[in-house]
């Protein structure tokens, strides 16, 4: 045991804080949803999750690439505790970038532009944060896995038309894992105070409007709301013009928010390290930007949902071309957590 100045035991550097565990992996299953066990007993920070296999094009036409390939595969990625909701439910270009305004710099993503016949390694990594990067007391959303039977990370497997547009016949996967680890700690049971949520939605644009409405969730404190938007699969910056999320349908929390000036702000809150072409300096995250309702990163001062009759995202979009177009988004809440 080390003793503090005036002579005051403490624990620094003597005990076992930190626990990083090889939990197992999951193997690729075309369309299939696949459960792990997540160990309980201590709390969980985050799930960490790596992407990696080959693409075979053997007497296939890939006619492009879908953005971010090979995350299409992780097409959905839940986090579930006794059959209750998911603790965590989105896709892996969501989390993937979400990793990337909280860490700063973009995480392994590894994938081919090329297009002909050959084989193609990729891989890819996403973090499930549990706790809250960034803020002023991260501890306060760790999650107390003591407070449940089961603790289960499920993830629905996309396939080929999830990553790539296809030609004349399906290209094949193969040595597909999703190699699975979690980070643990046994310091601040006493200190969490919520349960943080990672929940997707997502609009389809099928006309050009000024207020093309979404409700919002009202699920407890909504800390921020992440932003993708997706032109036939691409990343694409041209359709929203600008996002208001309004209350009570007259108090204003995002007012007319333009889409570039989000994104620019987003390069330099976030620190952001984007590649960019020379000459430019700090460029924009394509098809992504990321709004937060707290101050100053304390998540405490989030919005409270549950104290609102309404909440509504309202954007400005235009249509332009293509078949599909979606925006998506990423809500983090926070809810009282159970004791």
């Amino acid at each position: 045991m080390s003793t503090a100045p005036g002579g005051v035991a403490n624990a620094l550097g003597s005990i076992f804080r930190t626990q990083r565990v090889q939990v197992g992996s999951i193997a690729y299953a075309s369309g299939q949803t696949i459960p792990i066990d997540i160990p309980r007993g201590l709390l969980l920070k985050s799930v960490k999750i790596r992407l990696s296999g080959v693409y075979n094009v053997v007497g296939a036409v890939i006619t492009s690439w879908n953005s971010e390939a090979p995350l299409g595969l992780l097409k959905r990625i839940e986090l579930k505790a006794d059959g209750r909701k998911p603790f965590v439910s989105t896709d892996g270009q969501m989390l993937y970038r979400r990793n990337q305004f909280s860490r700063e710099v973009p995480a392994e993503l590894i994938n081919t532009t090329l297009l002909a016949i050959a084989a193609y390694p990729f891989s890819a990594y996403v973090a499930v944060d549990l706790e809250s990067i960034k803020s002023i007391n991260p501890v306060f959303s760790y999650l107390d896995t003591r407070l449940y039977d089961n603790l289960r990370l499920e993830i629905t497997w996309g396939s080929v038309s999830d990553i790539a547009v296809i030609g004349a016949s399906v290209p094949t996967i193969t040595g597909c894992i999703a190699d699975i680890q979690c980070e643990f700690t046994t310091e601040g049971f006493e200190h969490v105070l919520f349960n943080k949520l990672l929940l997707s939605d997502e609009v389809a644009i099928t006309a050009t409007q000024s207020a093309l409405r979404l409700p919002v969730a009202r699920n407890g404190l909504l800390q921020s709301i992440e932003f993708r938007t997706l032109r036939d699969a691409i990343v694409d910056d041209t359709l929203i013009n600008n996002i208001t999320l309004r209350s009570e349908n007259s108090v204003l929390h995002m007012d007319h928010l333009t889409w570039a000036t989000m994104q620019a702000a987003n390069v330099s809150e976030y620190g952001l390290q984007v590649p960019f072409a020379t000459g430019s300096i700090g460029a924009r995250l394509s098809g992504y930007a990321l709004h937060d309702l707290s101050e100053d990163f304390d998540f405490l001062t989030s919005l409270d949902t549950a104290s609102l009759n309404t909440l509504d995202l309202l954007f400005d979009v235009t249509l332009g071309g293509g078949t599909s177009r979606l925006i998506k988004m990423l809500y983090t809440y926070l809810e009282p957590a159970g004791r």
